[in-house]
C-alpha cells in the first residue's frame, strides 16, 4: 500500500474508537472523534493522493461525512473523474448524526455509487422519502441510480441482494502445457562407511 501521500496534522489528536464490554452480549461504544486529524482533511489533501496513482476502488463510510462532508465527497469526484470503482458501506452510527441527516447526504452520494453495502434498516436512507418499506423494491430502485451491486449486512455474514444479470459462461480454451525439461539433475548420493555396530 502507498502511503506516501499521507500526511500528519501535529496540532490535532488521532481518531479514536474505544468497545467496552458490559455483558456477554452488550458492548458499549465510545467516540472520540471530534477535532481528529482525520476531521480536518482538506480536499487538497485527496487531490495530490489522486495525482499520485488513482486507485482502483474507493471505499467510503458512512462514517466518514458525520465527521466532515466536504472531503469524501471530493473523493467522490475525483474518482468519477478516473473511473474509480466507488464502494460505499452506509455504516449508520446514530450517536454521530440523525437518520435525516445521513440521508440527505447519503441520497446524493448515490449516483457515484457502483458497490452498496448496507443492513435491511439502513438502505431506505439512501433513497428519496416516501419509498417503499420492502427492502427488494427498495434494492430494485438504486440500480437505475447508478448502483451495479448491493450488499445487504446481516449478523455474522453479508448476503448479495442485487447484481447485474452474469453473461453466458464462455469456456475458456487452456492453453498447452509447456514442455518442461530438466535443467540440472539432483546430486547424487555417496555411499560412505560407517561406524562399527551400525546398519548399512
Amino acid at each position: 500500500m502507498d502511503i506516501s501521500p499521507a500526511s500528519s496534522g501535529p496540532d490535532a489528536p488521532t481518531g479514536l474508537i474505544l468497545f467496552e464490554p458490559r455483558l456477554p452480549d452488550v458492548t458499549r461504544v465510545h467516540y472520540y472523534r471530534a477535532g481528529s486529524a482525520g476531521s480536518r482533511m482538506a480536499p487538497d489533501v485527496l487531490d495530490r493522493a489522486f495525482a499520485t496513482t488513482a486507485p482502483q476502488v474507493l471505499h467510503l463510510v458512512g462514517i466518514t461525512p458525520a465527521l466532515g462532508r466536504a472531503p469524501p465527497t471530493h473523493a467522490l469526484h475525483l474518482a468519477r473523474e478516473r473511473e474509480t470503482t466507488v464502494c460505499l458501506d452506509v455504516n449508520h452510527r446514530s450517536r454521530l448524526w440523525t437518520a435525516d441527516q445521513a440521508s440527505a447526504v447519503l441520497r446524493d452520494w448515490i449516483p457515484y455509487v457502483d458497490i452498496l453495502i448496507s443492513s435491511a434498516d439502513e438502505l431506505s436512507l439512501c433513497l428519496p422519502p416516501g419509498s417503499p418499506a420492502d427492502i427488494t423494491v427498495q434494492a430494485g430502485q438504486l440500480p437505475a441510480a447508478g448502483v451495479t451491486e448491493i450488499v445487504e449486512t446481516r449478523p455474522g455474514r453479508r448476503h448479495l441482494l442485487y447484481a447485474p444479470a452474469a453473461p453466458p459462461h464462455q469456456p475458456t480454451p487452456v492453453p498447452p502445457a509447456p514442455r518442461r525439461r530438466r535443467l540440472a539433475a539432483p546430486a547424487r548420493r555417496t555411499r560412505t562407511s560407517r561406524g562399527p555396530g551400525r546398519c548399512r
